[in-house]
This record gives structure tokens, C-alpha cells and sequence, in this order.
């Protein structure tokens, strides 16, 4: 089947705690924002590729670009440097360096 190409592109998926201090670092940063902070990204991805794969590989890739980066990193700095640091901890893609 179609799917299981594309299941072999993905990076494997390790289940921790650690997904819930993800999870409430985007919702913090969406209350910051008023808005899907990550919904830019996956509108070009997808308009670009016609697929979300790059996007969840870019999720996975623990060397691509951090969530909070440049001009986000910059907004949530100016709110306050501990919410910026502890949002940039949550959301460190590499699960064994987050928070």
C-alpha cells in the first residue's frame, strides 16, 4: 500500500513524559502568539510538497531549526527572559535535552 512507502520515511517515534512538556510549551507559546505557531510552517510545506512529510521530518530532525528561533525567540524575550528560556527548554526537539 501507498501508506507503508511513507511510514518508512519517517523517523521512529519514542513515547515519553516528555511529550506532555512539549505539548504544554506549544500551547503556551499559542497563548503567546493568539495563533498556531506551527501552522505557517505546515501551509508552505504542504503547498510546496503536496505532502505534511516534510514537515513532520523537520519535527523529527533534531538538527533542524529550534521551535523558538529568531524573531519568535526575540518576541518572547521582550515578554519576559524566564518564560523565554523555559519555552525554549519545552520545546528543545531533542527529548534528552528538553526540560
Amino acid at each position: 500500500s501507498s501508506s507503508g512507502g511513507r511510514a518508512s520515511q519517517l523517523p521512529m517515534l519514542t513515547m515519553s513524559r516528555l511529550m506532555d512538556v512539549w505539548s504544554v510549551g506549544i500551547c503556551a507559546l499559542e497563548a503567546i502568539f493568539l495563533q498556531p505557531v506551527l501552522r505557517p510552517f505546515y501551509n508552505d510545506w504542504i503547498e510546496e510538497t503536496g505532502s505534511d512529510l516534510k514537515f513532520y521530518q523537520w519535527l523529527g530532525d533534531y538538527k533542524s531549526d529550534p521551535i523558538v528561533a529568531e524573531d519568535m525567540k526575540e518576541y518572547i524575550a521582550g515578554i519576559h527572559q524566564d518564560m523565554a528560556n523555559l519555552l525554549e527548554g519545552m520545546l528543545t526537539k531533542d527529548p534528552s535535552q528538553r526540560f
